[in-house]
């Protein structure tokens, strides 16, 4: 692509704009002090980021801007480009966003004419670029679709209640084209895994900062998991009761579950969850960064030195400002960067109030510690017991029930 007008003039000087393979060459070519072979090669290099996709008539070019006369570049940037009337190359999926573990769960990949097939694959939690490569380079997990179609989804025992994301990538020659993505739930209520800890005060700012929304408060079910005393959930936190919803712009098949693992109480995780909602189609996921940290490989001593982890204290989980996040499959609807994650509970008030119960029996043995922890008693650690307070009381191995005076 050789010197061209780019028909803008800046203090009186025409800027050019020309690929920079060509522009390595024409100005740093003539330098007789460079290597004619080492030019060559940069130039070939620089060649190869310029390239055409035919099934798609879309062109990727490495530019570089230059003033009229000049002998130097002062921008590079990379552009693509879309012949009108070609398809997009994007492939479009086909499947219902929640489902139980009785249903037949299958999904259909739709192709533009021309797109001769693709790839897909089904991964827990958000899309990552791993997953997309493991999409691109196939193999065990990936399912080739020629010409599109439909195919089966299999959830994994373990990511029942997961959010979990389906990913292809549509090829042509033997190259991949474009990606897309949908996420799906397999909800499953499970009874007689959890118990209902009664209602409480639930503050919530997972989306509402982003659209500049005033944090919601409202009372929800809080559930506690039976076998794993330490994980709470919260029940339809963002159904009807969420004054920004309009009564079609929520799921009511499902019930949609917000998952507090506070096995550690000084690092909480919110798990990743598909918040129920649809606005005019879009997905919203929320969770904690410390979960989507982990999901990328962070350890939990990792995650714990950020200070993404949440709190559980006093009677209530809460979280860091800004130590949330928001995701949209469709965030360009909104005027949002595609693929970004926004920060949640940018307010810093979301707190979800547990529901006092009178068991002990979710209490954490602290016989290890050499001076006196207090629980109240649902078996949340507290630090001030307060006087004429019952607690739970742990010194040396010895547990007791105490009123504080």
């Amino acid at each position: 692509m050789a010197r061209q007008a780019t028909g803008i003039d800046m203090d009186g000087i025409a800027l050019q704009v020309l690929d920079f393979a060509t522009a390595y060459e024409e100005i740093w070519g003539s330098d007789p002090s460079k290597d004619p072979d080492d030019v060559a090669e940069l130039v070939e290099i620089y060649d190869s980021f310029n390239y055409f996709i035919e099934p798609v008539g879309r062109f990727y070019l490495f530019l570089g801007f230059t003033f009229e006369g000049a002998d130097d570049v002062i921008a590079m940037s990379d552009v693509t480009f879309q012949i009108d009337d070609f398809p997009t190359g994007i492939p479009s999926i086909e499947a219902s966003r929640y489902f139980s573990p009785s249903q037949d769960a299958k999904a259909t990949i739709v192709l533009e004419e021309g797109i001769p097939s693709v790839n897909v694959g089904v991964f827990k939690g958000l899309v990552t670029q791993s997953y997309i490569n493991k999409v691109v380079e196939g193999g065990d997990g990936i399912v080739t679709l020629n010409g599109g179609g439909e195919f089966d989804i299999n959830i994994a025992d373990e990511n029942i209640n997961s959010l979990m994301s389906i990913v292809a990538v549509s090829f042509a020659n033997g190259e991949p084209l474009e990606y897309s993505e949908r996420y799906i739930t397999c909800i499953d209520d499970e009874d007689g895994k959890w118990q209902s800890l009664g209602d409480s005060e639930f503050t919530t700012d997972i989306m509402e900062g982003v659209f500049g929304l005033t944090p919601t408060r409202s009372i929800v079910e809080v559930q506690q998991n039976i076998e794993k005393p330490r994980i709470y959930r919260a029940v339809n936190s963002y159904d009807g009761r969420f004054p920004y919803n309009d009564p079609d712009e929520y799921d009511t098949e499902f019930n949609h579950y917000l998952v507090f693992d506070a096995s550690d109480p000084e690092c909480v995780i919110l798990e990743m969850a598909d918040l129920g909602i649809d606005w005019n189609g879009a997905a919203f996921i929320g969770g904690s960064l410390a979960a989507y940290n982990i999901q990328n490989g962070s350890s939990m001593n990792d995650v714990k030195a950020s200070g993404f982890g949440g709190t559980l204290a006093d009677g209530a989980i809460t979280f860091p400002t800004n130590s949330l996040f928001i995701y949209s499959d469709k965030w360009e609807q909104f005027g949002a960067t595609k693929s970004s994650l926004y920060y949640g509970n940018i307010s810093g008030k979301f707190s979800l109030k547990i529901p006092q119960t009178s068991g002990i029996e979710d209490l954490v043995n602290d016989s290890e510690m050499s001076s006196p922890v207090f629980y109240n008693m649902q078996g949340i650690r507290i630090t001030n017991p307060t006087s004429g307070s019952v607690v739970i009381k742990t010194d040396g191995g010895k547990v007791e029930k105490v009123l504080i005076r």
